[in-house]
């Protein structure tokens, strides 16, 4: 059986925000997330974040507007700098092989009290889940999810609630190197709300798009489920805390808003074949390759794109688009 729970370690401000009667984090986080072998989550790369706090007014008749915003958190150097955007993504995947880890997708998170919507879904929904935010801050403070023992590797116990849970939830047994093999052939996102729920962050999938990467993708709403979830915030199980959209896969980085400015950068290319490579033999380590990183924190490097053979690159291709690997002479490669 899958697990019930999962931990999410080094999760951004954006999933768990501050609220209150006097006011509420407004920002996201756009964020490179890995998978280890217990299957638990991890924040290994952060691509931009931004987060204000946001004072209600005192004013009656207006103390649901927001009167002022101080900003906490600005971090969006990526945005007017690809070198740094391929630098991030870079030291993500070498940080993913270097704890025998995958590259689990894209996360987005935007928490703004539910005042507007940043997925696909009705506007109806969307005031709905506004006024309970409202009506629940006004009763208590809303739950601190994070571990606060632990300070150097914070995490908080996760679940993901809906059709498409199956993507986020495994089996004990079931090997990472599986599950990067399953990734590796699908792409797409899921989108949804996350609610702080008995001392978990329950991730609820309202909608999403997972199919074959030679499929056309579809969104599909769970109504189901939102409902589910408005039931759990009546009765006051459930505080309903942010957005979240998880793009699952290597397919996930072409979501990224400057991918066309970065996806012919040789390093990048470099990096992403580098990480293909390993992922496909299932994360063994050469025995000096080890003993080499616990000295000094560093792997033998060789050419990679000359040891990849012809069947690997093209699947490579295939994720990121044919052209995108285009600078790869087929010269190189082995058959």
């Amino acid at each position: 059986m899958p697990n019930t729970t999962i931990k999410f370690f080094n999760p951004p401000s954006a999933i768990n925000p501050k609220v209150s009667k006097e006011g509420v984090d407004i920002g996201g986080s756009l964020n490179i997330i890995a998978m280890d072998q217990n299957h638990n989550l991890q924040i290994v790369e952060n691509i931009l974040s931004e987060l204000s706090w946001g004072e209600f007014s005192k004013e009656k008749g207006m103390r649901d507007q927001i009167e002022s915003l101080k900003m906490t958190d600005d971090d969006a150097g990526t945005l007017t700098s690809p070198e740094e955007l391929v630098k991030r993504i870079i030291n993500a995947l070498t940080m993913i092989q270097a704890n025998n880890m995958i590259l689990f997708g894209i996360g987005d998170f935007e928490c703004n009290s539910f005042m507007a919507s940043v997925i696909d879904i009705d506007s109806k929904y969307v005031e709905r889940l506004m006024e309970e935010q409202k009506r629940l801050r006004n009763l208590a403070s809303f739950p601190v999810l994070m571990d606060e023992d632990d300070i150097e590797n914070p995490f908080m116990e996760v679940k993901f609630t809906g059709k498409a849970r199956s993507y986020f939830h495994f089996s004990e047994n079931y090997r990472l190197s599986s599950i990067f093999k399953h990734f590796k052939d699908i792409s797409g996102a899921a989108n949804g709300i996350v609610c702080t729920e008995g001392g978990v962050a329950n991730f609820y999938i309202l909608n999403e798009n997972i199919s074959q990467v030679k499929e056309k993708r579809v969104y599909r709403l769970d109504t189901e489920n939102l409902e589910y979830a408005f039931t759990q915030m009546k009765q006051n199980k459930a505080f309903p805390m942010s957005w979240f959209r998880i793009g699952i896969g290597l397919a996930s980085i072409k979501a990224l808003g400057q991918w066309s400015e970065i996806r012919k950068d040789s390093k990048l290319k470099k990096a992403l074949v580098k990480y293909f490579k390993y992922a496909k033999k299932g994360f063994k380590k050469k025995k000096d390759d080890d003993e080499s990183f616990a000295k000094n924190g560093k792997k033998h490097s060789s050419d990679d794109l000359d040891e990849m053979n012809s069947k690997d690159l093209d699947s490579l291709r295939e994720i990121l688009g044919k052209d995108d690997l285009g600078m790869f002479s087929k010269k190189k490669r082995r058959k």
